[in-house]
């Protein structure tokens, strides 16, 4: 079985059979790719924020199929993009708030240090900066 969620023009795929991990690796898969798939990352990474606030059986699904991985790669690649940031350190919160091994997870996949680097390259983005403490409160 499989959930599907449209949000900004993008399907991400959700399931038992993989779907999920497949999606995610084909979009960010593009990561250096010219400024023509910057807007897709956009689309995606917030379409990965939205998913994650809703059930916890999904942020379950983002931790075990490297999706927390995935999320903090893509805010390495994507530093200069503070959509890609904000939406980036939005899913990474929602996910830690879960629980101590939540939190963990996204601790261990380096969340903590992309964090501080987003906020370090948009220290004038008033919501990213807001974002990143509540982000950073929920990984304590």
């Amino acid at each position: 079985t499989h959930t599907v969620v449209q949000h900004s023009n993008l399907n991400v795929f959700l399931g038992e059979d993989g779907g999920f991990r497949a999606s995610m690796d084909t979009i960010f898969s593009q990561a250096d790719a010219p400024r023509a798939t910057r807007d897709l990352q956009r689309d995606a990474s917030e379409a990965l924020a939205y998913l994650s606030t809703g059930r916890d059986n999904i942020k379950a699904i983002l931790i075990n199929s490297r999706g927390v991985n995935v999320i903090v790669e893509t805010m390495k690649a994507h530093r200069e993009l503070a959509q890609v940031q904000l939406h980036a350190i939005n899913a990474l919160s929602n996910v830690a708030s879960v629980g101590h091994r939540y939190a963990e997870a996204v601790s261990n996949a380096g969340g903590v240090e992309a964090i501080f680097a987003a906020m370090k390259a948009h220290m004038k983005h008033t919501q990213l900066q807001v974002m990143a403490c509540a982000a950073l409160r929920s990984l304590c």
